[in-house]
Formats: C-alpha cells, sequence, structure tokens
C-alpha cells in the first residue's frame, strides 16, 4: 500500500506549525466516525485537535487540514453517511472565527444543522487539554451552543429564519411570522391566536 498522507505539529512556535505531505490534502479523515456517528459529528481546525478532543472522550470528531481545508473528501464521506448535525469548533483565533463562518455557510447551504463553539481556555483543543481541560465542559458546550439562524430573543424565547419565515418558539409554543422585510426597524407583532404547531 501507498502513504497517502502524513501528519507532524512543530513542538516550537517555528511556522508552519501543521506539517503535511506535499500534494492534496487526502487520507487523515476519521471515516468511522461519520458512519457511526451520523447524528451529530465535531469538526476540527487540524489532526491534532482531532485527537485532542478524543483524548477527552469525544469520538465523534473529524478534522480539517486547516481553516480552508474542508475537503471533497469530507463533503462526500459527509453526504453518503447522511450526517444530520455538525459542530464547528476551530480554534480561537481569527482565523479560526473566518474559517468557521465560511464553513457554516457552506453546511447550512446543504441543509445541516451547524453549531460552532470554540476552546474556553487556550487557543485551540490541544492548548485546552494540555491546560487541564474537561470533556464534560466541551459537552456542555455543545449542549449550550444554539445552531446558526437562530438566536436567544429573550428569557425562554429563541427566533430562528427558515424558508423566509421568522419562528418564535417559546414554552412549547411555535410562532411563525410571513411578510417580514429584512431590516424591519421594529419588533415583529405576535398573534398567539395563530401558533403553529
Amino acid at each position: 500500500e501507498e502513504v497517502v498522507g502524513l501528519y507532524g505539529r512543530s513542538i516550537s512556535d517555528a511556522e508552519p506549525r501543521h506539517r503535511y505531505l506535499k500534494g492534496p490534502f487526502q487520507g487523515l479523515v476519521n471515516a468511522k466516525a461519520a458512519k457511526v456517528y451520523r447524528d451529530e459529528l465535531i469538526l476540527t481546525e487540524s489532526v491534532i485537535d482531532t485527537l485532542s478532543l478524543v483524548q477527552l472522550g469525544l469520538e465523534n470528531v473529524l478534522p480539517c487540514y486547516g481553516t480552508n481545508g474542508f475537503t471533497e473528501v469530507h463533503r462526500k464521506l459527509m453526504s453518503d453517511e447522511r450526517v444530520k448535525r455538525v459542530i464547528i469548533a476551530f480554534d480561537a483565533d481569527e482565523a479560526g472565527e473566518a474559517g468557521a463562518r465560511k464553513l457554516t455557510d457552506e453546511l447550512t447551504g446543504n441543509g445541516l444543522t451547524v453549531k460552532t463553539i470554540v476552546p474556553p481556555e487556550g487557543k485551540d483543543w490541544n492548548e485546552y487539554l494540555t491546560g487541564g481541560g474537561r470533556g464534560e465542559t466541551v459537552q456542555a458546550l455543545i449542549s449550550e451552543a444554539l445552531p446558526a439562524g437562530q438566536a436567544p430573543a429573550g428569557p425562554g424565547v429563541t427566533v430562528s429564519k427558515e424558508n423566509g419565515a421568522y419562528r418564535f418558539d417559546s414554552g412549547g409554543v411555535r410562532y411563525r411570522v410571513l411578510g417580514v422585510k429584512t431590516g424591519f426597524a421594529g419588533k415583529p407583532r405576535l398573534h398567539p391566536q395563530n401558533p403553529v404547531p
């Protein structure tokens, strides 16, 4: 068999910190995670971050090859396995945030539910692990994160936009507001007599 992928990380601050074989990025995707954990997959920015989350007890993790390293192999794997929800767990820096926004747009455009989290301490998940991080804290971050496009609107109320309509959920009652123009100045008026089940 032929080696198609190899990864290493510099132990100093020398750049580049992440080292791969020349040529297209391939061979380092944890395909088994996509087969076993279709309901929810975590995407990290690098192989070392994936291994760090696995060390913390999370096994539903796939590495990307950097902030722009979500490849056709990832896309095909997620499509073939019918993955439902993705947690983007990139680094807590500008590049990580920009990469997470770009990937969120792509994945939500393909109909996936997407949440984004960052390490609560340290720049990346490896720093979080080596600094004494806990898997339970990562699980709590995932549970508390809101899906992309959904924002809290007040105590017990969430707002999301789907198919051109705004949806408000509160206390088990769902309202749908149609015909709202983007950039409205006032608050939309809800009509409780027409709740959407």
